[in-house]
């Protein structure tokens, strides 16, 4: 997928019919211009452009942050009426395909340029929690490559993995030794995270963690880095980033209390194996 963002302007409408109609306009002109200038097949639709280029296919997605706001303005007047779940779970479906993957992608090919064994880490992290059975419904793969990142931008008292071994061995110690019920993960990735944004971390976490004696809601924020946000069910797993200091983006509903409880027991079981193999002679 591309994402296809255009700077903040306040001529785009505030009507998410017009803003649609307005998208369909963008994807024609598009389909045209790269068909006449640059000879590509492109196939338009209400949604998206694909553009087919040697046989690989390109689905071009306009996003404007526009559209972001009056969707999270609409699931706040459908939580009026009862019916707040459903509308901010669009919101956040539409954030994170739109707007938080690519930024994560930016992060993590940043990372692999910094840490030479960290791609290779992340895959063979990633293959351990599939081969459990632990497949993308218990936890998805950009959470999984930020505890891996947690391996190699805190590796004190060690020097970063030098190889994917031993980044996938300390990740699994992190995941068995880590007490994730009593405090958050905070992930420094660029190395510039602030005493106030730690804080705030330390201060959402206290707040999902609370007990809360009210009805269900889910209040999602409008931009990736705001941390106004209540769920009916506290993150198991909160991971804290510059980016996403309220941990919403890949950890919000998953994984369960349950299943991380279960991965912590895997882990430990992998480090306990480990140990035996590598003590045997032969």
């Amino acid at each position: 997928d591309v994402v296809v963002s255009f700077e903040t302007s306040s001529n785009w409408p505030t009507d998410l019919n017009a803003i649609a109609r307005i998208k369909i306009a963008f994807y024609l002109r598009l389909a045209r211009c790269l068909g006449e200038e640059a000879g590509l097949v492109t196939s338009p639709t209400e949604k998206w452009l694909d553009v087919f280029v040697d046989r690989f296919v390109f689905r071009l997605v306009i996003v404007h942050s526009r559209e972001i706001e009056v969707l999270h303005r609409i699931a706040l007047d459908t939580e009026e009426h009862g019916d707040a779940i459903s509308g901010m779970e669009r919101v956040r479906n539409f954030q994170r395909s739109l707007e938080w993957l690519p930024e994560h992608a930016g992060v993590v090919r940043g990372l692999a340029g910094r840490f030479a064994a960290f791609s290779a880490a992340c895959r063979l992290t990633k293959r351990w929690f599939r081969a459990h059975l632990f497949d993308s419904s218990v936890l998805g793969e950009e959470a999984i490559e930020l505890l891996v990142a947690y391996s190699f931008c805190h590796p004190d008292p060690f020097l970063p993995p030098q190889t994917a071994l031993v980044g996938f061995f300390r990740t699994l110690d992190l995941l068995a030794r880590y007490d994730f019920q009593s405090q958050p993960l905070v992930i420094d990735i660029d190395g510039d995270m602030t005493e106030d944004q730690r804080s705030e971390a330390e201060r959402v976490f206290a707040a999902a963690r609370a007990p809360k004696n009210k009805s269900p809601t889910d209040k999602v924020p409008v931009g990736f880095r705001r941390t106004s946000i209540e769920l009916s069910e506290p993150r198991a797993l909160f991971l804290s980033t510059q980016r996403d200091i309220s941990s919403i983006a890949w950890t919000s509903l998953t994984p369960t209390t349950t299943d991380l409880a279960n991965i912590k027991l895997f882990a430990r079981a992998a480090l306990v194996e480990a140990e035996r193999l590598s003590s045997t002679p032969g």
